[in-house]
């Protein structure tokens, strides 16, 4: 289970305390604010590539957010625990 000091479901804007890499932290941040998924579409689809959600480019932001985190290469998104609140989709 990998330990977050942030909300993995809405990042902060700026790199949290302890990251190890500021600018994989804004890249994959940019990613994930950009492929995000509208208010209401059904089924549920990326705004910005029409993919279905969640779409690869969303799923490799999560990636890289928990990249920049220093979490283990291979981390599984859903065992990340933000602070105490369960998993995004949890």
């Amino acid at each position: 289970m990998v330990e977050l000091g942030f909300d993995l479901a809405d990042p902060p804007d700026e790199p949290p305390p302890g990251i190890v890499s500021e600018i994989l932290w804004r890249v994959a941040l940019r990613l994930y604010q950009d492929h995000d998924l509208p208010a209401q579409w059904s089924p549920p689809r990326c705004r910005q590539c029409q993919h279905p959600w969640p779409c690869s480019a969303r799923r490799l932001a999560v990636r890289g957010l928990l990249a920049a985190t220093g979490a283990p290469d291979g981390a599984d998104p859903s065992d990340a625990r933000a602070s105490g609140r369960p998993p995004p989709g949890g």
